[in-house]
């Protein structure tokens, strides 16, 4: 090519920029098909959550009629059989026994349900601390084009990615490792962004690990497990009294009776799913289990932001 060096100048400055066009209409592209294939994977995802949803709904009931029904027809053969040895005469001990049974429930339900409460907020608090941690990158990245900023971008996405499968469903510490992997882009950030930032980055790594392991602790402890074993024995027990139980008019006993058994299993079966919010199995989900759809909507979120 012939010309004035001033000539030669200006066209590589021409086709610099023409490259550098064409490699952010690349990365523009390749963002927007990432949003789009999570969009509809999302969507497949919400779908197959919505038929889990109302198979969960109904989970309860469809574990407590049949014990119900088997009682019934318990009763009946046992009143056919004339297998009634108790007298209502017993029915005060009857009452007395059942009020210590509820009373006992509603102790372990409370202890339960302060845990399950806590646990409803962590999801909230991950993707607080997450959202925290993919702005500053992101700034640093504005600001100075920092790769260690990128991955750090990178290591949230994997994050999100990582909960459900290893955290909750394989239970191994693939997810704290990465949490831990934080410090080497933070190190790489002490010498491109202000302590502040680097502080505020660490405090949000050091919270993100307290989550996760509260998350353990919940999942691997039961509480009052001696109490809660008490109490099934106890309900056993008194439905088995009450199939001695000789109770007149017959139809208005066996609804009574029946109806005492399906309150008290069902409190059991609520103890023992409310116990452990974090039961996530590969193709069973439980009933009361803490959602984590928090976190799929915040990484939507944060990949249009890239567009």
């Amino acid at each position: 090519m012939c010309g004035s060096p001033e000539d030669e100048l200006n066209w590589f400055s021409v086709v610099l920029m023409g490259e550098s066009h064409n490699a952010m209409q690349a990365e523009k592209l390749t963002t927007i098909t990432t949003v789009k294939e999570h969009k509809q994977e999302n969507g497949e995802f919400k779908m197959v959550s919505l038929v889990k949803t109302l198979k969960t709904r109904f989970e309860l009931l469809s574990r407590v009629i049949p014990l119900t029904v088997a009682f019934i027809t318990a009763k009946i053969v046992f009143h056919s059989l004339g297998w009634e040895p108790f007298t209502a005469g017993l029915m005060p001990l009857f009452v007395a026994a059942l009020t210590g049974i509820v009373f006992l429930l509603g102790f372990i339900l409370a202890g339960v349900f302060s845990d399950y409460k806590e646990s409803e907020k962590i999801p909230g608090e991950i993707v607080g601390s997450l959202n925290a941690i993919w702005h500053e990158a992101y700034m640093l990245i504005k600001a100075s084009g920092s790769s260690a900023g990128d991955e750090l971008q990178k290591k949230v996405l994997d994050f999100i990615d990582m909960v459900n499968p290893e955290f909750l469903i394989n239970k191994n510490g693939k997810l704290l490792e990465l949490v831990d992997s934080f410090s080497d882009d933070f190190i790489r950030m002490d010498k491109e962004a202000p302590v502040p930032i680097v502080v505020r980055l660490r405090n949000e790594q050091n919270n993100l690990m307290k989550l996760l392991i509260r998350i353990k602790v919940i999942r691997d402890t039961s509480f009052g497990y001696s109490a809660q074993l008490a109490a099934s024995l106890m309900v056993f027990l008194f439905a088995l009294s009450l199939l001695l139980l000789r109770i007149e008019p017959f139809a208005e006993g066996l609804f009574n009776t029946s109806l005492f058994v399906f309150i008290l299993v069902s409190i059991i079966f609520i103890i023992r799913d409310t116990d452990n919010p974090f039961e996530y199995e590969e193709d069973h989900t439980g009933i009361d289990e803490v959602s984590f759809d928090v976190l799929y909507d915040f990484k939507e979120r944060i990949l249009r932001m890239k567009i």
